[in-house]
């Protein structure tokens, strides 16, 4: 459907979600015929860049080890799930921490240790608020200098984002 819909308004890219993105459930196995209908849309609608968006529950951040393990089984059923769709990106939210530091070093460790076959991670900037991630530009730059990963930039969360003047 989203093809489909993506075509009535001459859009050559659109977002989706693959799964519920406000829920944990990892068990999210395609049907075939779902999947071959979905890259047929794709190619019969002209469609040029697909991108799902992860679920908002992820915190590769989190001081809850049993948190960021299901964060992490997440992004990679979903990553598994854009591959079997054909979707070219995948865009996350990494999640919050108090200390930004180690959590970024560790977020990246993570994404960067991932298979994500044709599929690439985008980080999304954050709006700063809370200790949400990435926070600020210098974060942002941070660990887009660690980065195997791409990263998109939301307008709608710049506005919020904390600027460092020199």
């Amino acid at each position: 459907m989203a093809p489909e819909r993506a075509s009535q308004f001459c859009f050559s890219a659109f977002q989706i979600f693959v799964k519920n993105g406000r829920q944990w459930n990892t068990n999210n196995n395609l049907d075939n015929k779902d999947i071959l209908q979905f890259k047929e849309n794709i190619k019969k609608f002209d469609i040029k860049n697909t991108v799902a968006h992860a679920t908002y529950l992820i915190n590769l951040g989190s001081q809850n080890p049993e948190v960021v393990e299901k964060s992490k089984l997440d992004i990679k059923n979903e990553v598994k799930m854009c591959n079997d769709l054909g979707i070219n990106y995948l865009v996350i939210h990494p999640g919050s921490a108090e200390n930004h530091n180690n959590a970024i070093h560790n977020i990246m460790d993570f994404l960067n240790s991932l298979d994500t076959g044709d599929t690439s991670i985008l980080i999304e900037n954050s709006s700063g608020k809370g200790n949400t991630l990435p926070g600020s530009i210098d974060e942002m730059a941070s660990m887009m200098d660690m980065a195997k990963t791409g990263f998109i930039y939301a307008l709608m969360y710049a506005i919020f984002m904390p600027m460092v003047m020199i």
